[in-house]
């Protein structure tokens, strides 16, 4: 019975407290709750206006090599090490409608500037073939630029790049397709009038070969002719790009901060009642003239 009425007059010696120190609670609360109706007003509107400046359309384009390249000896590997080779891709920027890059902070470059060549060169290579950061750290696969690689089957090669502006985005593709071709026809064309060359030897002309050529050969050479008549290119694209844009609403912004903002309310309450007993506690203290003898003896104040 007497350990009962111990326990009955602890909780009620608690009870004590947080009605004494009530006003405190209540404030404390009440400062809480305007904190997260504050936060759930404006904090989802900043987050989303920033989310919404920086978002980047996603554009994806399936690359094929024509038959032709096999037989000039370009496979899949050697499409995509022109793919990602900077100055292909400094070109294909230019060609796309990009003026300046942001390499870090303010700082710009432009991208007709000779002076500053090395520097884009160095940042293309660095950050969107190598997805790395300023400082040379490795970067998220979700803030990943520029991505190239094999498709489903070869000789196919997918191709993905990201920007703020979606049709922009696919320009590039466009154009970095075409910055390569260019450089692949300048390449390879001796190779093509090897083909063309060696088929005349063995056959005769196109208009009235001497023998009956075999089909693959005669398609190699009517595709090498068609290539240094600059009627073929090597790279094609494989039906239309798509375009992948993340759909932002406000409404998403503010229902991930009401959780947060439950918390915060929660936490405030718990954190209201454990400052009313120290509150309490400390003038407790204060009161009592041999806890306050104690104190200054430590703090060397009892002379």
């Amino acid at each position: 019975m007497s350990q009962e009425m111990n326990d009955e007059i602890e909780l009620l010696d608690l009870f004590v407290v947080l009605l004494r120190r009530r006003r405190l609670i209540i404030i404390m609360t009440l400062l809480f709750l305007a904190a997260a109706g504050g936060g759930y007003l404006f904090l989802p509107v900043r987050q989303y206006r920033a989310a919404a400046e920086s978002q980047k359309a996603e554009a994806q384009q399936t690359l094929s090599l024509h038959p032709l390249a096999a037989d000039l000896g370009v496979g899949d590997s050697i499409g995509i090490s022109y793919l990602t080779q900077p100055t292909r891709i400094l070109g294909a920027l230019k060609a796309s409608g990009f003026e300046t890059l942001r390499t870090g902070g303010t700082r710009e470059l432009a991208l007709a500037s000779e002076e500053d060549a090395s520097r884009l060169l160095f940042y293309i290579k660095q950050r969107f073939v190598e997805n790395k950061g300023t400082s040379g750290n490795s970067l998220k696969d979700s803030d990943r630029i520029l991505l190239v690689q094999k498709g489903s089957s070869s000789p196919l090669i997918q191709v993905m790049f990201r920007d703020g502006d979606p049709q922009r985005a696919v320009r590039f593709i466009q154009a970095l397709g075409d910055e390569v071709n260019a450089s692949l026809k300048e390449i390879y064309t001796p190779m093509a009038r090897q083909i063309i060359n060696g088929y005349e030897e063995t056959w005769g002309g196109e208009s009235s070969p001497s023998l009956s050529p075999p089909e693959k050969e005669r398609a190699a050479y009517q595709n090498a002719r068609r290539f240094l008549d600059g009627n073929l290119d090597l790279l094609i694209p494989v039906g239309k790009a798509e375009i992948f844009e993340k759909e932002l609403t406000l409404e998403q912004f503010r229902d991930s901060f009401k959780a947060k903002a439950i918390l915060l309310v929660i936490a405030g309450v718990f954190l209201s009642i454990f400052a009313a007993f120290i509150v309490d506690a400390v003038y407790r203290v204060k009161g009592d003239e041999a806890s306050m003898k104690k104190i200054r003896t430590a703090l060397g104040k009892d002379k």
